[in-house]
């Protein structure tokens, strides 16, 4: 199930705009779980599911960060040119798989269960 359009740009406080990040996942209650901490960061996430939304979402909001689920099927950092990536790994993943990840160009990687407050803002 799509969040939806409420929740696609979270609450947009109207003296300041948030800068978008764009969760490639189809797991909601993983995206929700970002929410807050993200908001109170200046960001708002934008979901997509199919290569549609990402294009959808790349015109329409520009997001220069995505936070790609491994665990969803299709998509590959390579799909993100010129963006900053944080791939979603699966509890358990080994330190191989970890480096692996890495030199395929992601900025940084969190893993499952994820802690938000653990991400680093720039």
């Amino acid at each position: 199930m799509a969040m939806n359009n409420n929740e696609r740009l979270h609450a947009q406080p109207k003296q300041k705009e948030l800068k978008p990040v764009l969760g490639v996942t189809d797991d909601i209650p993983l995206l929700r779980s970002f929410v807050k901490e993200f908001k109170d960061h200046g960001y708002g996430i934008v979901q997509a599911v199919n290569a549609d939304q990402i294009e959808e979402a790349n015109s329409m909001h520009n997001p220069q960060i995505v936070l790609l689920d491994t665990e969803y099927k299709g998509f590959k950092v390579k799909d993100f040119p010129e963006k900053k990536v944080i791939a979603i790994l699966k509890r358990g993943s080994s330190m191989n798989h970890r480096a692996k990840v890495m030199e395929s160009g992601v900025e940084n990687y969190v893993i499952r269960p994820v802690q938000p407050s653990h991400a680093r803002f720039a």
